[in-house]
C-alpha cells in the first residue's frame, strides 16, 4: 500500500530541515535582521520524522524482500545520489576549502565520508551524518531478515538494548573517541525503532484513535518548543531528552496520518506528494542551494527587509525547484542504473521498490 501521507510529511521534513539551515544563511548573508523568527530552528525535527518514517517503511516492504535484495535496494538508494553530492562537496573544497572545511574541528576522512562510515566529525557532506545512522539500520535490519526471527520482538529486544548500553555510551566525551561504539548504542536509533514498530501495528491492522495521535504529536512538538531554554541545543544535541521531546511526537504524528489515511482512505496527490518524492534530493542539496543563492545575492544593492524578504523566497523555492529536478534527472535514472547493473545477481520486484514506497 502506498502511503500519501508519508510522502506529504516527507515533503514537510524536507522543507523543515532547509528552514533551520535557512536561519543560519540569512544570518551569515542577510543585511538587516533577520526575518525568519528563531524557532524555525525547531524545523529540524524534520530530521527525526525521517528517521520514524524510515523505520516504518523498512517494516511495509520487508515482507516482499530477502535480507540481499532489501540490503541492496537500500545501498542503491542511498548512495548514487549522495555519492554525486559528496563529489560536488569534494570539488568546492578543492577550490576553496577554507569555504568548506570552517565548519569542521579538523578535516573528515574521505574514505568515511564515501561510505558513511562513522567519524568523529561530521562527512563531508554534511548531511550524511543522518546517513550514517541510517545505513546502521539498514544493516541490522538486514541482519533480522536473515535470521528469520519475529521482526516486532527483534525490533523490542534491540530498543533494550541501544537503552541499556546507551546509558554507558551517553558521555560526549566517550562518543568523540568512540564514533562507532556511539552510532551503535545512539538514542535516534530508537527512532527508526518506534518507526518499525508503528509498521507493524497499522499493517497489523491497528488504526485506532489516528486524531487524537495527530493533536498529542502535535502538542508534543508545541511544548517542546516552548519549554526549551535554549531551541537550538535541543535540535542540535541528539541526546535521550532530543527523542523524549522530539522522538516521540514525529511518531505519534507518523502513527496518526498512516492510520488516518488506511482507516479512511487516501489523501490523494498533491503539490505536497510530489515534493515528498522529491524529497531526499531536496535534503541532500538544499544547504549547496542556499549557500549559493545567498552568495549570488550578496552581490546585488537591495537593502533591509526587501533583500531579506528576497533571500528567504529565492531559498526556499530554490532549494524545492532543484530537489525536483535532481529528483527527476539525477536521482531516479541513477538508481535505476545501479540496481539495472545489479540485475545479474539480485532479481529485483519492481513492485516493492517504486521510488514512492521508499524512504528518504
Amino acid at each position: 500500500m502506498v502511503f500519501q501521507g508519508i510522502q506529504i510529511l516527507r515533503a514537510l521534513a524536507a522543507n523543515g530541515v532547509l528552514a533551520s539551515h535557512l536561519l543560519t544563511v540569512e544570518g551569515k548573508y542577510g543585511h538587516a535582521e533577520p526575518l525568519l523568527p528563531n524557532w524555525a530552528h525547531f524545523g529540524a525535527v524534520g530530521v527525526d520524522l525521517f528517521f520514524v518514517i524510515s523505520g516504518f517503511i523498512m517494516v511495509t516492504i520487508a515482507g516482499k524482500l530477502s535480507w540481499r535484495r532489501f540490503l541492496y535496494a537500500r545501498i542503491t538508494r542511498i548512495y548514487p545520489a549522495y555519492w554525486v553530492y559528496t563529489l560536488l562537496v569534494f570539488g568546492a573544497a578543492l577550490v576553496m576549502p577554507a569555504a568548506v572545511n570552517a565548519s569542521f574541528e579538523h578535516a573528515p576522512s574521505l574514505w568515511r565520508s564515501v561510505f558513511l562510515v562513522p567519524d568523529t566529525v561530521k562527512p563531508l557532506l554534511a548531511v550524511g551524518w543522518t546517513l550514517v545512522h541510517e545505513m546502521y539500520f539498514y544493516v541490522v535490519f538486514a541482519a533480522i531478515l536473515a535470521l528469520g526471527v519475529a521482526q516486532r520482538w527483534a525490533l523490542a529486544a534491540w530498543a533494550c538494548v541501544v537503552v541499556l548500553a546507551g546509558l554507558f555510551f551517553a558521555a560526549e566525551s566517550y562518543r568523540a573517541v568512540q564514533p562507532i561504539a556511539s552510532t551503535l548504542f545512539h538514542p535516534l536509533t530508537l527512532e527508526f525503532i518506534m518507526g518499525g514498530l508503528i509498521g507493524h501495528a497499522v499493517m497489523g491492522g491497528y488504526v485506532r484513535f489516528p486524531r487524537a495521535s495527530l493533536c498529542l504529536g502535535l502538542v508534543g512538538w508545541v511544548a517542546a518548543m516552548i519549554t526549551a531554554d535554549d531551541l537550538k541545543s535541543l535540535v542540535d544535541v541528539a541526546d535521550w531528552e532530543h527523542v523524549l521531546k522530539m522522538g516521540i511526537p514525529s511518531a505519534l504524528i507518523v502513527y496518526g496520518a498512516v492510520a488516518f489515511e488506511k482507516a479512511r482512505g487516501s489523501f490523494g496527490r498533491s503539490w505536497l506528494v510530489l515534493l515528498g518524492d522529491a524529497s531526499y534530493s531536496i535534503y541532500l542539496s538544499h544547504i549547496l542551494v542556499l549557500s549559493l543563492v545567498g552568495r549570488i545575492l550578496t552581490r546585488m544593492t537591495l537593502q533591509g527587509a526587501v533583500f531579506e524578504g528576497l533571500l528567504i523566497v529565492l531559498c526556499v523555492a530554490g532549494g524545492n525547484l532543484f530537489g525536483l529536478l535532481s529528483y527527476r534527472f539525477m536521482e531516479r535514472p541513477l538508481m535505476g542504473l545501479s540496481r539495472k547493473a545489479l540485475s545479474k545477481y539480485v532479481s529485483w520486484k519492481s513492485k516493492a521498490l517504486t521510488p514512492i514506497n521508499e524512504s528518504r
